[in-house]
């Protein structure tokens, strides 16, 4: 388990741990400001809807012009969400495919 430390003068004092209302919260922060989870990204959308009829939390582009996905979980289990990475992952293939005929 993570621990979260926050400097008081000289101590460290431990932050509690608070749960997000939503995982909207947390995108908008990103969203603003992609730097906060250290991406150098611009946001050029949120929630984009998939050829297959999910959703994209954020999608970005970096410095090359290259797409950045970012998908936000709370409350997820690790298999969903490594289902749901492989998804994004098999689009993200056709969709480079389709761009180099």
């Amino acid at each position: 388990m993570t621990n979260l430390f926050q400097v008081s003068g000289q101590d460290l004092v431990p932050l509690q741990r608070a749960r997000l209302a939503t995982e909207d919260q947390i995108e908008g922060w990103i969203a603003k400001d992609p730097r906060r989870i250290g991406l150098d990204v611009m946001i050029i959308g949120r929630q984009i809807t998939t050829a297959f009829g999910g959703r994209i939390d954020l999608l970005g582009l970096d410095r090359d012009g290259d797409p950045t996905i970012i998908e936000l979980k709370r409350d997820r289990t690790p298999r969903e969400i490594v289902s749901q990475v492989l998804v994004l992952r098999q689009l993200g293939s056709q969709a480079h495919a389709k761009g180099n005929q």
